[in-house]
C-alpha cells in the first residue's frame, strides 16, 4: 500500500458537543460535525480571522443541530454565519476541531510519537 495525500475536498465526521448555558449552568449538547482537513497553521489563521470565517473554513456540514423551533438546521453559509454569532457554539467547534486535528498521526501533531516531547524540546536536545 502506498502513501496517498488526503483528498482536499474530503469531509471527516467528528462527534462533538457544545456546552450550552442553561438555568442550571452549562449542559453538553451533542452533534456531528463534518470537518475539512487543514494544517494547524491554517486553522490558527482562521481562528484569528473571526468566528464566522472560522466556521466557514473548518466546517463542511453538520448533523444534529436544530433551529430555535426544534426543526433541523440545514447546513449552509447563512446558517453557519448565524451560528458564528453564538460564541459557545464556536468554542465547541474549535475545541472539537483541535482535539481531532491533534489526534491525527503524523506531521499535524506538535509532539513526535517516539519521545512525547515537543518538537522544540527535541530540537534543543540535539
Amino acid at each position: 500500500m502506498t502513501f496517498r495525500l488526503a483528498d482536499p475536498d474530503a469531509l471527516y465526521p467528528v462527534d462533538a458537543s457544545t456546552d450550552v448555558p442553561t438555568e442550571r449552568g452549562f449542559e453538553p449538547r451533542p452533534c456531528r460535525l463534518l470537518f475539512r482537513l487543514m494544517s494547524i497553521e491554517e486553522e490558527s489563521e482562521l481562528a484569528a480571522a473571526g468566528d464566522r470565517e472560522y466556521l466557514a473554513g473548518v466546517l463542511g456540514g453538520w448533523e444534529g443541530i436544530e433551529d430555535h423551533d426544534g426543526s433541523p438546521l440545514e447546513f449552509g453559509a447563512d446558517n453557519a454565519a448565524r451560528l458564528g454569532r453564538v460564541s459557545y457554539f464556536v468554542v465547541g467547534v474549535q475545541r472539537a476541531y483541535r482535539a481531532w486535528l491533534l489526534a491525527l498521526p503524523g506531521k499535524t501533531s506538535p509532539r513526535p510519537r517516539g519521545t512525547g516531547a515537543s518538537q522544540g524540546a527535541e530540537a534543543a536536545t540535539h
